[in-house]
């Protein structure tokens, strides 16, 4: 399964959940391609956010090699999935995606039942402290896990 993250700038969200789902496939023995990238073109090659990296290197992540990059048209057609962390990055990538494109788009709070599937965001966690990051980390862990779990039952 090869799956793109997408957020607004690919500097918090985005990249934090790449290198998380990087940990899961590798732990679960699953195979499969993971970027990251933005809707908009505001850090392209920039690093992660600094609380990003703090908060991935407190569980073992490094983000370090992250630049940030903004989404190209090739992504629809190189990615089976591409998960964005709100409605704001939903709508921007379903104006931006190609007729012909067979790459499923959907919210990452989606890989959790019991969150309604029109209703959740994953709070971008840029305008907040460390602790907005750790959250935010949490969420994705816990989201992610879960969409790995279930690829393993198929």
């Amino acid at each position: 399964m090869k799956v793109l993250f997408v957020c607004l700038g690919n500097i918090c969200r985005s990249p934090m959940a790449r290198v998380i789902l990087e940990r899961l496939y590798k732990d679960s023995g699953v195979d499969g391609t993971i970027d990251s990238c933005a809707v908009t073109d505001w850090n392209i090659g920039r690093p992660a956010d600094e609380r990003a990296r703090r908060v991935c290197k407190e569980n073992g992540l490094d983000l370090g090699s992250h630049r940030a990059r903004q989404i190209r048209s090739s992504d629809f057609y190189n990615f089976d999935l591409i998960v964005v962390m709100d409605r704001g990055n939903e709508q921007a990538i379903n104006r931006l995606r190609p007729a012909d494109s067979l790459a499923r788009v959907m919210k990452v709070t989606e890989f959790d039942n019991a969150i309604s599937k029109s209703a959740s965001d994953l709070e971008d966690p840029y305008h907040g402290d460390i602790n907005t990051f750790r959250t935010t980390y949490k969420k994705l862990d816990h989201l992610l896990s879960r969409f790995v779990k279930d690829l393993n039952r198929k």
